[in-house]
């Protein structure tokens, strides 16, 4: 899971390319901001996964779930 506003210079979309540049890694998005903005520089890497905060325990399971079953 990746916070997507995370403080330093590199947020925390920037911060899950880098992670899958190093490994095949799941991503799974978790933020606040709700902008389109915001989505759509995330969605552009194909996450696992994305929770808009704030959300539940069953969200949450979900999102793991499925970021575990989905493909490579």
């Amino acid at each position: 899971m990746v916070d997507i506003r995370i403080k330093g210079d590199v947020d925390g979309i920037g911060t899950a390319l880098r992670l899958r540049d190093l490994c095949d890694c799941k991503i799974v998005f978790v933020t606040g901001q709700g902008d389109s903005q915001t989505r759509q520089r995330a969605e552009a890497i194909h996450p696992s996964g994305y929770l808009q905060k704030p959300f539940s325990p069953e969200q949450f399971e979900n999102a793991i779930s499925q970021a575990f079953l989905s493909g490579p």
